[in-house]
């Protein structure tokens, strides 16, 4: 598939605002994690992944926020006349949970994949 520049800048400047909502999900969430009571209390239980992906899930449902929508919808690669389906809210938390480190080493995988279809012949 061949994707044009201007599907290729739409997508790499969604994924740019995602960078941002990661960072600040992430910086949110640290105040908490890095409260005195909650350190004291969740020591070595592992409860920061689960409360930062409903922190997320719930932040992409209350606005509506579907990564998978959004991709599909810049690509043209499916009908999505009929919006966002709770699975993608659940893929879009998931991927917004792994922070700003994710969001960023997958623009940079929609980077090198670009450059390299760039010099294909």
């Amino acid at each position: 598939m061949v994707i044009s520049n201007e599907v290729f800048a739409e997508i790499l400047g969604f994924l740019t605002v995602w960078l941002i909502l990661a960072t600040i999900i992430e910086e949110s969430i640290g105040l908490l994690f890095n409260w005195r009571i909650f350190k004291s209390f969740s020591e070595g239980k592992g409860y920061k992944t689960p409360i930062v992906f409903f922190v997320s899930l719930a932040f992409c449902y209350a606005y509506g926020i579907d990564l998978i929508y959004e991709i599909l919808r810049i690509t043209q690669m499916a009908d999505v006349s009929k919006g966002s389906y709770f699975i993608g809210y659940i893929i879009t938390a998931a991927f917004l949970a792994g922070g700003s480190g994710t969001v960023y080493k997958t623009i940079e995988k929609v980077r090198k994949t670009r450059s390299q279809s760039d010099t294909q012949p």
